[in-house]
């Protein structure tokens, strides 16, 4: 079964199949971020056996991420995540090639040439202005992206692609280009929700599982009330 047999538990959840491992292995996905929400998306796509994940990020483990970002121990603090990341998910599956790139994105074209040869991009960043370079680099090369973030008790997710991406959704809502999520507090699991959300919709489109890009899917759910809301921002 062209070695798919560690994958038979996935393989056998339906509209999946051989066929939607098949297209895991041909994909290739920039993750940007590997704070608390990367610390979740990596070990997923990872153990999925998705073909390629490079990772980028720019920062150095601190003693303060290390209650939610669950990739790094005491050990690593001071060593740059994004080299780290790219060990730890090595070692949970050689069958991925993960990469790294210690970068500061801090515009969309450093990293054009990447985005043209991925299948989709995940922004697990925590500041404005890298969200919108990624996002303006995603719309130039016309790939589809997942922005995954938390803040405080609340997980939230957006899809863009298909013409629609965050300079669209600030042109209906200037006041979301006033968001500070950089240091501001935040609860683990709401960081590492947003990154289960953002692997299983990667995993879900690029296996074929589910065919259709939902670009404009906006989904939020807040620990403090147990209150979860989804909607299409697209569609207003």
């Amino acid at each position: 079964m062209d070695g798919f047999d560690k994958y038979a538990r996935q393989t056998a959840l339906p509209d999946f199949g051989v066929e939607g491992q098949r297209r895991l292995k041909a994909s290739r996905v920039v993750l940007i971020g590997v704070g608390g929400v990367g610390s979740a998306v990596l070990p997923l796509l990872a153990g999925a056996g998705i073909g390629e994940v490079l990772v980028v990020d720019c920062d150095t483990v601190s003693s303060t991420n290390l209650h939610r970002q669950t990739l790094y121990g005491h050990g690593d603090i001071g060593k740059p995540k994004a080299e780290l990341a790219c060990i730890r998910g090595c070692l949970m599956n050689p069958d991925v090639n993960v990469r790294s790139l210690n970068a500061r994105l801090s515009s969309g074209d450093a990293l054009f040439d990447e985005f043209v040869k991925c299948s989709l991009c995940i922004d697990a960043t925590d500041s404005f202005s890298a969200r919108m370079a990624i996002s303006g680099a995603c719309k130039k090369t016309e790939i589809p992206q997942i922005m995954a973030s938390a803040q405080g008790y609340v997980s939230q997710m957006f899809l863009f692609g298909k013409g629609f991406y965050l300079p669209d959704l600030l042109a209906q809502d200037e006041s979301a280009a006033s968001e500070k999520s950089a240091g501001a507090p935040i609860f683990g699991p709401a960081a590492h929700l947003a990154g289960v959300w953002a692997a299983g919709q990667a995993l879900r489109f690029l296996s074929g599982a589910e065919p259709e890009f939902n670009a404009g899917l906006f989904r939020h759910f807040d620990f403090s009330t147990g209150r979860a809301f989804s909607c299409n921002l697209r569609n207003g």
